[in-house]
């Protein structure tokens, strides 16, 4: 999902542990990993923290932010891909979060989001109550 080579600066929202944000540095986007979670982001610094030592690569490319979905810290039209990967179905008013995503986006950049299915097989079985919201499709 994501393309070969990166240019400009991409949001990893919702980072997680950062897997798909060390993707992205490795194509060679300018990442932000942004997160709520800050343990999540201390477990993205490790991850950075190793990238850099095994590559070389410059460290000052991969910034860690810990802010809320609904309000994004960025300029309006300032990124240039978003990646929103099992996110929205966690954030209190995921259509806030939405209106903060195509707000930062640049015209002609690129977003990359999904949401699990309510009909899927780990929705209906295996995720915890942790789901603010139920997509049906």
């Amino acid at each position: 999902m994501l393309p070969k080579i990166g240019n400009g600066v991409a949001l990893d929202l919702g980072c997680g542990v950062g897997v798909y944000s060390l993707d992205l540095r490795k194509i060679g986007y300018v990442v932000i990993s942004l997160d709520i979670s800050k343990s999540y982001l201390e477990k993205v610094r490790s991850l950075r923290m190793a990238w850099f030592k095994v590559s070389r690569d410059d460290e000052w490319k991969w910034y860690l932010i810990n802010a809320n979905a609904e309000y994004l810290p960025f300029r309006d039209n300032s990124l240039d891909f978003i990646l929103c990967s099992e996110v929205l179905e966690h954030v209190p008013n995921m259509f806030k979060a939405l209106r903060e995503i195509i707000r930062c986006l640049k015209p002609g950049g690129i977003l990359v989001l999904s949401i699990p299915s309510s009909l899927s097989f780990t929705e209906k079985f295996l995720s915890g109550e942790e789901h603010l919201h139920k997509i049906i499709g």
